[in-house]
């Protein structure tokens, strides 16, 4: 027994699915600190707004690793 073979990653899928998180994690940092910036400054009426940019984007990234 063991791992299916359609499972294990050759080094070069490793690489590119390490390489698309760590993509991925600076991004969503970079969002959050814009958020955060856009908070600040807004009111608290219109913080909704910034919700529906992480909703937009949260749907992009759930298109985009469903391909993986």
């Amino acid at each position: 027994m063991g791992m299916r073979k359609d499972l294990i990653l050759s080094q070069e899928e490793k690489q590119r699915k390490k390489k698309c998180l760590e993509e991925n994690r600076n991004f969503t940092a970079q969002r959050l600190s814009t958020l955060e910036s856009i908070n600040s400054l807004s009111s608290s009426k219109s913080v909704s707004p910034a919700f529906d940019e992480i909703d937009r984007v949260s749907f992009y990234f759930s298109t985009i690793t469903s391909n993986f």
